[in-house]
C-alpha cells in the first residue's frame, strides 16, 4: 500500500483529499473513490464558505461555487486492493486542490455570473486549513470497517441497491439515487447507512422536511450499531447548521464528538454553531 494513503502529502500550496470506494468491479470502484474525493472537496469548500457566510453574509451563492470549484479538482494518484473472499476491490484515489489555480478558477466563475468581487472566497481557500493525515486515515480505515460490517450484515442485493443509490447520489443523480436508496432502507428498515445516504440525497434537492425525517432516521438505527458513525452526526449537525438550527445543531455536533472527540471537522463546526449563537 503505498504512503499516500495512511499520509497524504501536506504541502502548503494544496489541500488533498483522499476518496475511498467499494465495488464488484474494479470500475464501480474507481468511479466510488473519485466522486467520494469529490465529494469531499466539495462539501470542503461549501463548509469554509457557509461558516464565513454567516458573519460576511456576501451576495454570492456559496454552494454553487462549492460546486463550480469541484469541477477544477485534480486526481493525483491512485491505489486498488482486490478481495478474493468478497469478490470485491476497495479502491483510494488522491484529489487534490491547488490552492494558486482556485483564484483564477473563482474569477472564471465570477465573468460568467456577472459578479463584481470573490475574491472574499480565494482569501478563505488560501488560508483554510487542509484536513489532517491523523483524520484521513483514520476515515480510511472507518469506512472499510462500515463497508465491510454492512455488506456482512445485509442481504447483498440490499447492499448492492444501497451501492448503486450512494453512486448515484455522488454523480448529482438525485432522482434516481433517492429510488434506489428508498428501496433499500424499505427492504432493509435498520439500515442506517441507507437512511444517511437518502438524507444526503433530499438535501441536494433542499426538501428540508425529508432531510431532516431521513436523517433523524439514520440516527435512530446508528445508535443500535456496535461500530458508531461520527461522521453521521457531523453531517445532520451541518444540515442544522445551515438551516440556522443552531442550538440544535451545538447537540448534534456534540454528539459526534462523544463517539469520536477529535473529528476536526465536527470541532470546527461546533465552534461556528456556537458562535453564531454567540456561545
Amino acid at each position: 500500500m503505498p504512503s499516500w494513503v495512511n499520509n497524504p502529502p501536506q504541502e502548503k500550496d494544496k489541500i488533498y483529499f483522499i476518496g475511498i470506494g467499494y465495488g464488484q468491479s474494479l470500475k464501480a470502484a474507481e468511479a466510488s473513490a473519485t466522486s467520494d474525493g469529490r465529494e469531499q472537496a466539495q462539501d470542503f469548500f461549501a463548509q469554509a464558505f457557509g461558516q464565513a457566510r454567516q458573519t460576511e453574509q456576501p451576495a454570492v451563492d456559496s454552494k454553487a461555487i462549492a460546486a463550480f470549484l469541484t469541477n477544477y479538482v485534480q486526481a493525483a494518484n491512485k491505489y486498488f486492493i482486490y478481495n478474493p473472499e468478497e469478490k470485491a476491490y476497495t479502491y483510494y484515489a488522491l484529489i487534490r486542490v491547488d490552492r494558486a489555480l482556485t483564484e483564477d478558477y473563482l474569477n472564471v466563475y465570477a465573468a460568467q455570473e456577472g459578479l463584481a468581487d470573490v475574491k472574499p472566497y480565494s482569501d478563505i481557500i488560501q488560508n483554510a486549513p487542509g484536513l489532517s493525515n491523523d483524520y484521513l486515515s483514520r476515515r480510511r480505515v472507518k469506512y472499510e470497517e462500515l463497508a465491510n460490517k454492512a455488506q456482512k450484515g445485509i442481504p447483498q442485493e440490499v447492499f448492492a441497491e444501497f451501492e448503486r443509490g450512494r453512486q448515484l447520489r455522488k454523480t448529482g443523480q438525485i432522482a434516481g439515487a433517492i429510488k434506489s436508496l428508498t428501496a433499500a432502507t424499505e427492504k432493509q428498515p435498520d439500515f442506517y447507512l441507507a437512511w444517511y445516504n437518502l438524507a444526503l440525497a433530499y438535501m441536494a434537492t433542499n426538501d428540508h422536511g425529508k432531510t431532516d425525517a431521513a436523517f433523524k432516521k439514520a440516527v435512530e438505527y446508528e445508535q443500535l450499531q456496535s461500530l458508531r458513525d461520527a461522521s453521521l452526526y457531523n453531517s445532520y449537525g451541518w444540515f442544522l447548521y445551515l438551516n440556522k438550527r443552531y442550538d440544535e445543531a451545538v447537540k448534534i455536533f456534540e454528539r459526534a464528538l462523544v463517539i469520536d472527540p477529535n473529528h476536526p471537522k465536527a470541532k470546527n463546526n461546533l465552534e461556528a454553531a456556537k458562535k453564531a449563537i454567540g456561545g
